[in-house]
C-alpha cells in the first residue's frame, strides 16, 4: 500500500497487526482531539457537561462534553456548540472522585483542580464558567456534593441541573393515576420482547385489521416506556397501544385459549386481559398521549446538540403555555381522544363498547367512565405544570431571566412606557420612555456582577458597559431587523460589523452567556454511541481505546472528507527511533496447506510413527 505525503512511500507489512491498528487509531483520534483543543483555545470561556454510566464491562465511566461559543460563518450565526472531550473511569463514586476525574481531563486546559480554580493561573487558557450535571446528590449537594465543594472556592460558577432530567422527574411525579397504564405498557413490551413467534402472530392480526381500519401511527411491537426512558418514548408507546389496541387484545385472547401455553402463563394472560379490556385503560392512553405531546416536543428540543440557554428557556415557556391552552380546550377536541371516540361502537344494552373488533367492558356508562378519566387526567395536567415550575426554580431564576433579556435581541425592540409622561418626568433619566433599554441595562449589570471575576480576567471594563449597551441597542434598532431576525444572526452581525470595536465589553459578556450549559442531552447521545462501541462481546476494550474510538466516531469528519496527513505526522514524530516503513514482516505469513499436501504430511507422520514403534519393540 502506498500513501503520498510529499513522496510515495511503501508501508510494507510490518504494521499489519492489531497493535499497529490500535496505535494508528490513537493518532487519528489525537489529531481530532488537537483540533478540538485549538477550537476551545480561541474562546475566552467554556463550560463542561458531565454524566456517568456503566459500560458493558461493568466499569463506571464519566463522560465529559465541552460547551463553547462558535461563530458559524457559513450560516452567519453565533451559537453554542458542544464537543465530546473525554471519557475516563471513575475511581470513587463520591464528590472528590468526580472532581479528581474532571480535573484530570481538564489538565490540557490549564486546570489542576476544578474545586479551587485559580483564575490567575489560567489567564492564557479559556476560563471554566459553568458545569452541567444531573440531579444526583453527589453532584448538586450543597455540603458534601460536587457543587458545594466547587462553590466554596468559586461561587460564581454557573451550575446547571440538566432540565431534560428535571422534566422527566416532573412528569414521573405528576402522573399518579397512570399506574395501570404503565403496567400495561411494561407487560406488553416483555410479552413480545423475546418471542419471534408471538410477533409473527401479531403481525398477521395487524394485517387483517389494516383491511378494515386505518392504522396511522405504524409499528407493531409494543415500545418500551418504563424505567429511565425519555418522555418521547412513553408517548410513542401510548400511541402504539391506541393504534394497535385491537390487535393486542385479539392476540391475548388467542393466547389464553392456546393449549400449548403453560397453565401458569395462561392464568397470567387471563388476568392481564381482564384488566386491559376495561374501557378506562384505552381512554386513559388517549388522554395521556395528548398531555405528553407538548412535553415530548420540549424533551426533544432539550436534546439538541446546538441548544443554548435562550432556546431552552423559550421552549420551556412555549411548552408551559401549550399545556395551559390544552387544559382550556374541550376533551373532545384533543386529537388522540377525538380519534379514539370516532372508532368506538357503543352497545348500551350490554354495557360494552367495541374498538377495532375488541370488546371492552365498562362499569356504568361510557360517559361516566370518560368523566372519571378526564378528571384524573386534568388533575395530573395541573400537577405537571406545577412540578415543571418547581423544577425550574431550582436554578437562579433571576439570572436566567437576565440572560434571556440580554441574548434575545427581539426584547430590544423599543416600546413606549406604560405610564404617560408628565411635566415632572422631564427632569428624569433620558431613557424613562424606553423601558426595553432599561431592562437590557439591568440584565447586563446583573450578569456582569455575577461573573465579575472571570470577566475581569479577560479585560472586561464595567465602567464603559452602560454606554456600550446604548450604542449596540441603538445600532441594532437602526440597521438590523431585530423584530424579524433570529437572535443568533443578529449577534453574528454585531460581531462582524465594522462598528464592533464600539462595544467590546458587551461582546465579552455575550460570549460568556452563550457558553453556559442548560441540558445534558448531548451527553446522553454519546452514551448511546459508547454502548454501541463497547458491547457485550468487547468487554475487555480499554478505556483509552474506547476514548479514541468515541473521539473519531463523534467528532471525526466523514471518511470521504478525511485527510490523514495530521495523524501520520503525529505518528511519525512520536518515537525516538526512526520509523522503518520498508521493514519486512517479523515472521512469515501463514500459508494454508492444500488437501494433497495435508495428505502427504499425514502419510509421513504415520510412517514415522510406525518406524518409531518398531525401534521400541
Amino acid at each position: 500500500m502506498t500513501y503520498t505525503i510529499g513522496i510515495s512511500l511503501y508501508l510494507g507489512t510490518a504494521y499489519k497487526t492489531p497493535h499497529s491498528a490500535k496505535l494508528f487509531t490513537h493518532f487519528i483520534a489525537e489529531n481530532v482531539r488537537q483540533g478540538i483543543l485549538e477550537s476551545i483555545a480561541v474562546n475566552k470561556f467554556y463550560s463542561i457537561m458531565m454524566d456517568g454510566s456503566t459500560d458493558a464491562g461493568r466499569v463506571e465511566q464519566e463522560l465529559m462534553v465541552i460547551l463553547t461559543v462558535f461563530r458559524d460563518d457559513f450560516n452567519e450565526e453565533v451559537k453554542s456548540v458542544s464537543r465530546f472531550f473525554s471519557i475516563s473511569p471513575l475511581e470513587a463514586g463520591n464528590a472528590k472522585g468526580l472532581i479528581k476525574c474532571a480535573s484530570k481531563s481538564l489538565s490540557a486546559l490549564g486546570i489542576t483542580d476544578i474545586s479551587s480554580q485559580n483564575i490567575s493561573e489560567v489567564t492564557n487558557h479559556p476560563i471554566l464558567i459553568g458545569i452541567g450535571t444531573d440531579g444526583a446528590s453527589v453532584n448538586v449537594g450543597e455540603v458534601n456534593g460536587m457543587k458545594g465543594m466547587v462553590h466554596r472556592a468559586n461561587g460564581w460558577i454557573f451550575w446547571s441541573w440538566c432540565y431534560a432530567h428535571r422534566l422527566e422527574l416532573a412528569s414521573k411525579n405528576a402522573f399518579s393515576s397512570t399506574l395501570c397504564i404503565e403496567e400495561m405498557l411494561l407487560r406488553l413490551y416483555y410479552l413480545y420482547e423475546k418471542s419471534p413467534q408471538k410477533i409473527r402472530e401479531l403481525e398477521g392480526i395487524v394485517c387483517d385489521l389494516k383491511d378494515v381500519f386505518e392504522l396511522p401511527f405504524g409499528g407493531n411491537v409494543p415500545v418500551r416506556a418504563c424505567g429511565s426512558r425519555w418522555i418521547t418514548h412513553k408517548r410513542n408507546a401510548l400511541l402504539r397501544v391506541v393504534d394497535r389496541y385491537g390487535a393486542y387484545i385479539n392476540h391475548l385472547t388467542t393466547l389464553t385459549q392456546d393449549n400449548s401455553v403453560k397453565p401458569d402463563d395462561k392464568a397470567k394472560l387471563k388476568g392481564y386481559l381482564k384488566r386491559w379490556t376495561a374501557y378506562k385503560v384505552l381512554f386513559g392512553c388517549a388522554l395521556y398521549a395528548d398531555i405528553l405531546k407538548p412535553v415530548s416536543i420540549l424533551s426533544l428540543s432539550l436534546q439538541n446538540s446546538d441548544l443554548d440557554i435562550v432556546l431552552g428557556i423559550k421552549n420551556i415557556i412555549k411548552a408551559t403555555a401549550t399545556l395551559k391552552n390544552l387544559a382550556k380546550q374541550k376533551i373532545e377536541d384533543w386529537p388522540t381522544v377525538k380519534l379514539v371516540k370516532s372508532r368506538i361502537v357503543q352497545n348500551d344494552l350490554d354495557n360494552e363498547v367495541t374498538y377495532q373488533c375488541a370488546v371492552m367492558e365498562i362499569s356504568g356508562s361510557v360517559k361516566s367512565v370518560e368523566e372519571r378519566c378526564t378528571r384524573d387526567a386534568l388533575s395530573d395536567l395541573d400537577t405537571l405544570s406545577k412540578k415543571m415550575k418547581e423544577r425550574l426554580e431550582w436554578s437562579d431564576v433571576k439570572l436566567l431571566k437576565s440572560l434571556l433579556t440580554f441574548l434575545e435581541t427581539q426584547s430590544w425592540i423599543k416600546r413606549s412606557a406604560i405610564t404617560p409622561s408628565t411635566e415632572s418626568d422631564e427632569d428624569d433619566d433620558d431613557h424613562t420612555d424606553d423601558p426595553s433599554l432599561t431592562e437590557v441595562k439591568i440584565a447586563v449589570e446583573h450578569i456582569s456582577t455575577h461573573f465579575r471575576i472571570p470577566l475581569d480576567a479577560k479585560g472586561f471594563s464595567a465602567f464603559a458597559l452602560p454606554d456600550e449597551i446604548e450604542e449596540i441597542v441603538e445600532y441594532s434598532r437602526t440597521y438590523l431587523s431585530i423584530s424579524h431576525s433570529l437572535y443568533k444572526k443578529v449577534w453574528y452581525k454585531l460581531c462582524t460589523c465594522p462598528d464592533n470595536s464600539k462595544w467590546p465589553n458587551v461582546l465579552i459578556v455575550m460570549e460568556l452567556c452563550f457558553s453556559l450549559p442548560f441540558s445534558n442531552g448531548r451527553v446522553e447521545q454519546i452514551f448511546s454511541t459508547m454502548k454501541a462501541i463497547k458491547t457485550n462481546r468487547r468487554t475487555s476494550l480499554a478505556t483509552s481505546t474506547l476514548n479514541d474510538l468515541l473521539e473519531i466516531h463523534v467528532e471525526g469528519p466523514p471518511l470521504s472528507h478525511y485527510c490523514p496527513d495530521g495523524a501520520i505526522e503525529l505518528w511519525w514524530k512520536d518515537t525516538t527511533t526512526p520509523r522503518r516503513l520498508n521493514q519486512p514482516a517479523s515472521r512469515k505469513e501463514y500459508q494454508p496447506q492444500s488437501k494433497s499436501n495435508a495428505a502427504e504430511v499425514s502419510e509421513q507422520n504415520s510412517d514415522s510413527a510406525a518406524s518409531l514403534s518398531q525401534k521400541l519393540n
